[in-house]
C-alpha cells in the first residue's frame, strides 16, 4: 500500500556503458533486456518505461507523493547523508538481512 497523502521515498536507478567497456555490445544487449517489457513487466518495482503498468496497479510513480530527484539531491550531500545513518543505527542498530545483491526482485516479499 502506498501512502495517499503523507510523502514517501523513491529514488531512481541510473545505467550506462562505459566509454573503455570491454564488452560493449554484451552490454547493450543486458541493458536492452533491463528496458524489455518482458524485465520491466515482472520487476516488483516501478518500470522506467512508461507503456509498463506498475505493479499492483499503483500506476506510474509520477502520480504518487514522491520525487526521486529529491532523493538524488539527498544524497549528493554526502555529510549529511553520513550523520543520518549514524543516528539510524544508534536508533535502531545496523542493518541486518540479507543483501541486496543476493535477493530475488521478480518474487514479492511475504
Amino acid at each position: 500500500m502506498l501512502p495517499e497523502e503523507d510523502y514517501f521515498l523513491t529514488w531512481f536507478q541510473t545505467a550506462g556503458i562505459p566509454t573503455q567497456a570491454k564488452n560493449k555490445a554484451a552490454a547493450k544487449l543486458y541493458l536492452n533486456w533491463m528496458l524489455s517489457e518482458e524485465f520491466q513487466g515482472t520487476w516488483l518495482q516501478f518500470p522506467v518505461r512508461m507503456d509498463i503498468a506498475a505493479p499492483g496497479d499503483y500506476g506510474s510513480v509520477q502520480h504518487h507523493n514522491t520525487s526521486p530527484g529529491d532523493f538524488h539531491r539527498w544524497m549528493l550531500k554526502r555529510p549529511m547523508v553520513e550523520r543520518f545513518r549514524d543516528q539510524m543505527r544508534q536508533l535502531i542498530g545496523p542493518a541486518t538481512g540479507p543483501e541486496a545483491v543476493d535477493l530475488d526482485y521478480t518474487v514479492k516479499p511475504e
